[in-house]
């Protein structure tokens, strides 16, 4: 007679975290017969289980920011808001 594996609740298997990316114009519509200047918009995302703290490695994070006259204003304290 075979034996069988009691049957009962089971561990969920852990998803291996993957980094998303989504890559968009910041306008739907872009204007191809001009000067006209538009940006790329990039959603970066993690999906799956996270390590814990002790089991994560160190991370090294660089933030480029452009601080010239096009960006004064309201932009460049929007972008350093959202840099933490």
């Amino acid at each position: 007679m075979p034996s069988t594996a009691p049957s009962g609740p089971t561990e969920p298997t852990p998803t291996k975290p993957k980094l998303t990316l989504a890559l968009a114009p910041d306008r739907s519509l872009i204007w191809a017969e001009g000067d006209a200047v538009r940006y790329l918009v990039a959603d970066i995302g993690v999906t799956g289980e996270l390590p814990t703290a002790a089991e994560q490695p160190p991370l090294n994070l660089a933030l480029a920011m452009d601080v010239s006259g096009s960006m004064s204003g309201g932009k460049l304290e929007a972008a350093r808001w959202w840099s933490g």
